[in-house]
């Protein structure tokens, strides 16, 4: 059901990846209706005043990122987020996660911050106690909450109202 806009480009996005030729083949591989409906289907979510800030922290430091968005000096988190939330990455997170009729077609879905015992749903879900989840990328220490104002926090809180609500988060 094309019940938003939203869902009406993401429908046209849909048709138009299925013609395109893909450098990478596993990108156009997908999956049957009966698949779908049987594999154990799980997300992860994350706070959005930390993920906003963690994208931030990256796209105003990477050189390749600066580049691609046009980033020049050193943007404040504000401004930053006036000119950016909403786009690309930070995208609601609703948005990846819902499908076409607003539901969340999720067997599970797991907080960042409890991403521990969230996988350890998984294992238990998929059978296969080999399952490992190692720690790759480490973030910055300190504070997120720190680095936001009251305007910032609230432009956070107003975008991601949606996700806020529907996972528990609170700044």
């Amino acid at each position: 059901m094309l019940c938003s806009m939203e869902n009406l480009a993401e429908a046209i996005r849909s048709i138009r990846r299925r013609f395109r030729k893909y450098s990478n083949p596993n990108n156009s591989l997908m999956v049957n209706r009966r698949q779908y409906r049987d594999y154990f289907k799980f997300t992860v979510v994350r706070d959005p005043w930390n993920r906003v800030y963690s994208a931030y922290r990256n796209l105003t430091t990477d050189e390749f990122h600066r580049r691609n968005l046009n980033i020049t000096g050193d943007p404040s988190l504000n401004s930053f987020l006036k000119e950016f939330i909403g786009k690309d990455m930070l995208k609601p997170q609703t948005y990846w996660i819902k499908d076409y009729d607003g539901r969340i077609p999720m067997d599970l879905v797991v907080k960042f911050e409890e991403l521990e015992s969230g996988f350890r749903e998984v294992v238990r879900a998929l059978g296969d106690q080999s399952l490992s989840l190692p720690h790759e990328n480490m973030g910055g220490s300190g504070n997120y909450r720190d680095k936001y104002d009251d305007e910032s926090a609230e432009i956070v809180s107003r975008f991601y109202s949606e996700e806020i609500g529907l996972f528990g988060y609170s700044f």
